[in-house]
């Protein structure tokens, strides 16, 4: 078994000079990342990766930006998910802590484990039923949903 440079280097069996040639710049490859971001009431991000083991989709958006928004306990968020500009799931749901906060069937926004917002289906599979995928073409929008009086 053939260690890894980095780990070789990182442990001190070898030293910087001997990982090996410079790569030149052109043959980096660049990955395409939208950065999140607040536009006025609106957090806009990404979809990097789905937990498929239960369908709930993670965002990029930290809790960072969610508290720029003054987001409390129960607040109902509106969040759009987006492929390539195209509407493919809007969802109005509240900001829960766990999933016992909404009833079975229901749609809610959490942190996950990564503190990034995260939407889901209490007991039920968000992905699937929006048919969301992950991805940099996979845009979120969350904001506070209008206040109906």
């Amino acid at each position: 078994m053939r260690a890894w440079p980095g780990a070789r280097l990182a442990s001190g069996a070898i030293t910087y000079e001997q990982v090996g040639p410079p790569l030149p710049s052109e043959s980096v490859v660049k990955i395409a990342y939208q950065k999140p971001v607040r536009d006025g009431n609106t957090i806009r991000g990404i979809v990097p990766v789905l937990d498929v083991k239960y369908g709930n989709v993670w965002t990029n958006i930290p809790k960072s930006l969610l508290d720029e928004l003054q987001v409390k306990l129960h607040d109902p968020l509106q969040v759009r998910i987006l492929h390539k500009g195209k509407q493919v799931a809007k969802v109005t749901a509240p900001f829960e802590h766990t999933f016992g906060g909404v009833a079975k069937g229901k749609p809610l926004v959490y942190l996950n484990s990564l503190l990034d917002v995260a939407v889901a289906i209490s007991q039920g599979d968000f992905a699937a039923q929006h048919h969301v995928a992950s991805g940099v073409d996979w845009e979120v929008e969350v904001s506070k949903a209008p206040v109906v009086k």
